[in-house]
């Protein structure tokens, strides 16, 4: 019964998004069903696998592009990704019928993400976590 009510939640809210965006609502409910079977094994095993694919990432767009030269320039690049993946969702990933290219487009956000985030850490001690007492130990 959860399940149909959460359903039906969703075709509510689909009605009242804007009419240019036409969701899949049986796409939604299959993933919906596959994330609440996996195991925390499988959980824990694909968040290891996406956080490295996020690393790669962030480590082949600084390779490419430098470091973010300001908080607006991060904050740009950020809003580019989100609406490439935003377009993906909506409209390519349709047409094509891609989801890889959804999952790209989601680690490019996340990886940007990520290396403002690291940006914004002001000294070595606060990047790594360390507390006082290990950095003492060197």
């Amino acid at each position: 019964m959860a399940t149909t009510r959460s359903l039906i939640e969703f075709q509510r809210l689909v009605a009242c998004s804007t009419n240019r965006y036409v969701l899949n609502i049986n796409n939604f409910c299959f993933e919906k069903e596959r994330r609440e079977r996996m195991t925390n094994t499988e959980r824990r095993i694909l968040t290891e696998k996406v956080a490295l694919e996020i690393r790669e990432e962030m480590e082949r767009s600084e390779a490419l592009h430098g470091p973010f030269h300001s908080l607006h320039e991060a904050l740009a690049i950020l809003r580019e990704e989100y609406l490439e993946t935003e377009s993906a969702i909506f409209w390519e990933a349709r047409k094509k019928g891609d989801p890889n290219l959804i999952r790209t487009e989601a680690i490019q956000v996340a990886a940007v993400a990520v290396r403002l985030a690291m940006m914004l850490s002001p000294t070595p001690d606060e990047r790594f976590g360390l507390s006082d007492a290990e950095m003492e130990v060197d």
